[in-house]
């Protein structure tokens, strides 16, 4: 190995090769550091124990896969270079407990836009005013940030190894998700298919990483891959979980907590937020809202640092739901927060902070099939004439199956006894069924694990 690399180990690729000049500097600076506290899966940990794994691991092992995807389809030089580091610092935006604070901010926000917007702006932020000029050039920091945002980049193969339908961020967290939860459903092979990708350009300008059409059945393999893992993420426990946290910063913000309200209600990108920003990680959330007064966000927060989750007390597919109106109106925040009000009634009218309703929307097996734009992967067949994935994969070219939307609902369920907290579930559940309108006879109890 080149004296000016080093080498740090890890799990999933074995070693992984960090450029001594220009990109250690990077992975040592404080703000790539702070991503060793931030968990890559949030609270999944309560549901698959061994779900520790930190954005700082995952940020590793997205240089390493970019580096192998750029390399496999030629590139070299700078552009090479740029695209190492913008796979190292693709995350170093997120906030503590990663997506599931942006969800939280989404909320806050009103429900507009999109839950990445505070995430991409505190990226920018970082490289504009915390990398560049300390650990990176202003070239550097420039082309990354440019490789970082489709805006300014535009469509072209080295954009799609950041961020595409077969990107390095996906790539690696499919693997290292399953890994460290324990579960082989996102599990494909990544040699063959670095083997099998090439770069497809049109009559424009314009470049897209395409694959081979010799070798469909490594991106079958990964497309089902991401579908299947979709069992951790939707995992019932899980999602409790995610939204016991989200209601728990919520409320810290309306009961004026300052901390917490300073970092999820950000008028702008100024220096002071950016630094208290650039402190908040998983542990210091969770001592902020805890070691405050005894209000209904510590109280959710203790519940959750001593897994004493609400119950999962009614899950049904919406097709079961006979209310036209309500099948729309379940999508919007607003009506699902006043459903939540008439659960509470029903089942907890001391805490209705403890009710939530969980809408799921279907997730189709592949983002994007069907449809033509960034989510399509172009497929280069054995007579050099490309072509839409989807039509030639013998798995989805009849057209991909969706999942059905989901209503969960979740609520305490105290009692002295299993047979005593069986029984009262079973009564929210009927009840809270017949208020929702869902038609058919009421599914099994699930277990006292839920």
């Amino acid at each position: 190995m080149p004296d000016d690399l080093v080498k740090v180990r890890c799990p999933i690729h074995g070693f992984v090769a960090l450029r001594r000049q220009s990109e250690l500097p990077v992975l040592n600076h404080p703000a790539m550091q702070r991503l060793r506290r931030i968990r890559q899966l949030a609270m999944a940990y309560l549901a698959f124990p061994g779900a520790m794994h930190t954005r700082f691991d995952h940020s590793l092992g997205v240089l390493h896969v970019a580096d192998c995807m750029a390399q496999a389809v030629g590139i070299e030089g700078d552009v090479l270079s740029n695209i190492r580091l913008a796979g190292l610092v693709h995350d170093v935006g997120h906030g503590p407990f990663s997506h599931v604070s942006e969800y939280a901010f989404h909320q806050l926000s009103g429900g507009a836009g999109e839950t990445e917007e505070l995430h991409e702006a505190v990226t920018r932020e970082i490289l504009r005013h915390e990398l560049r000029g300390e650990v990176l050039s202003g070239q550097q920091a420039d082309a990354v940030q440019a490789l970082l945002s489709p805006k300014e980049y535009g469509r072209a193969v080295e954009r799609d190894i950041i961020s595409g339908p077969l990107d390095a961020d996906k790539l690696d967290y499919l693997l290292r998700d399953s890994y460290f939860c324990g579960v082989r459903y996102g599990v494909y092979d990544l040699p063959r298919l670095l083997d099998t990708m090439t770069v497809v350009r049109d009559p424009g300008a314009l470049s897209y990483l395409g694959v081979r059409e010799e070798d469909l059945a490594a991106v079958d393999q990964y497309v089902l891959a991401r579908y299947n893992l979709g069992q951790v993420y939707f995992h019932k426990v899980r999602r409790i979980a995610d939204a016991m946290l989200v209601r728990a910063i919520v409320l810290a913000v309306h009961e004026g907590h300052p901390e917490i309200k300073q970092l999820f209600t950000p008028k702008r990108m100024t220096a002071s937020y950016m630094r208290a920003y650039l402190r908040a990680d998983d542990e210091g959330l969770v001592r902020s809202i805890l070691e405050g007064p005894r209000r209904p966000s510590a109280d959710l927060m203790g519940r959750l640092w001593r897994r004493d989750l609400v119950k999962q007390v009614v899950s049904a597919p919406l097709s079961r739901c006979s209310d036209a109106a309500f099948k729309q109106k379940i999508t919007q925040l607003g009506f699902r927060q006043e459903l939540e009000q008439e659960i509470a009634n029903i089942c907890s009218k001391r805490q209705p902070w403890l009710v939530f309703v969980d809408y799921q929307a279907g997730r189709p097996v592949r983002k994007g099939a069907g449809q033509e734009g960034p989510e399509v992967i172009p497929v280069v067949g054995t007579d050099r004439v490309t072509r839409n994935y989807d039509s030639l994969s013998p798995v989805f070219r009849q057209g991909a199956p969706r999942g059905e939307e989901h209503l969960r609902i979740y609520a305490p369920v105290q009692g002295d006894s299993d047979d005593t907290r069986k029984r009262i579930r079973s009564e929210l559940e009927r009840n809270i069924a017949a208020l929702v309108g869902l038609e058919g006879p009421v599914p099994p109890t699930p277990g006292p694990g839920a």
